[in-house]
């Protein structure tokens, strides 16, 4: 065979090689990828958290499909859109479940200072904790003097001390212990309400079923400054 003919059909046959060696890029890679790459918007809105896992869906889907011998390749593409995807598909609960932690412990370290400021007897300590803070005594003030200058608030310490259900649990803490149980958190705007039963014990670890109160503990803002505060109110069972 005369060199160029040989040469030529080498050619041909190399070519015919490489185009049965080319694969195609998986539709689903830049699909996933502009998925992941989109997956930020989760963190804008609850209902936006499709976008991840729509983007883990067509990653996986793809990577089936580069797996099995459908002659499809774009692996990195897909495996980039999935780690995208699962990273910011993972953030909303993930911050949910930290909001909700520090929310229960920071309600129920308000609950135990405010329960013990009772066993003490502190009540207008204890009763600032239910007012709004620009109604609450200052840092340095005389809270005597603050309940006998202020009617409306020494009404309001006169209720609290008259109601039964807290008469009744600050009888039981001379000689029991608090068992703290979260109820529910609820979530208003910008304010959230820790529910909390505060349900006293013997030393045995029993529960006294009769007395029992409820606290609402509230992260609110404060107008005008956006500061956030801390208010308790011993929520009515009946």
């Amino acid at each position: 065979m005369p060199s160029d003919i040989q040469s030529t059909t080498q050619s041909f046959l190399a070519d015919e090689h490489e185009l049965e060696s080319y694969q195609a890029i998986s539709p689903c890679a830049p699909l996933a990828v502009i998925a992941g790459l989109a997956s930020p918007l989760a963190l804008i809105h609850p209902l936006l958290w499709t976008v991840p896992l729509s983007g883990i869906l067509v990653a996986w889907i793809g990577i089936k499909q580069v797996s099995s011998d459908t002659g499809y390749t774009g692996r990195r593409a897909l495996l980039l859109g999935l780690a995208l995807s699962l990273f910011f598909a993972s953030f909303p609960p993930v911050r949910y479940l930290t909001i909700q932690w520090m929310l229960s412990r920071q309600a129920k370290q308000i609950a135990a200072d405010w329960i013990e400021l009772l066993r003490l007897g502190d009540l207008q300590q204890a009763h600032q904790w239910t007012i709004m803070p620009e109604k609450r005594a200052g840092k340095d003030a005389s809270l005597a003097k603050f309940y006998e200058s202020s009617a409306s608030s020494l009404a309001d310490l006169n209720r609290l001390q008259a109601r039964q259900d807290v008469k009744r649990f600050r009888e039981e803490l001379t000689e029991h212990t608090v068992h703290l149980r979260i109820e529910r958190i609820l979530k208003d705007g910008h304010t959230y309400q820790v529910i909390l039963d505060c349900q006293p014990q013997s030393a045995s670890g029993s529960p006294i079923t009769p007395a029992i109160i409820r606290l609402s503990i509230r992260r609110e803002k404060q107008r005008g400054s956006g500061e956030k505060f801390w208010r308790l109110l011993v929520v009515d069972q009946r």
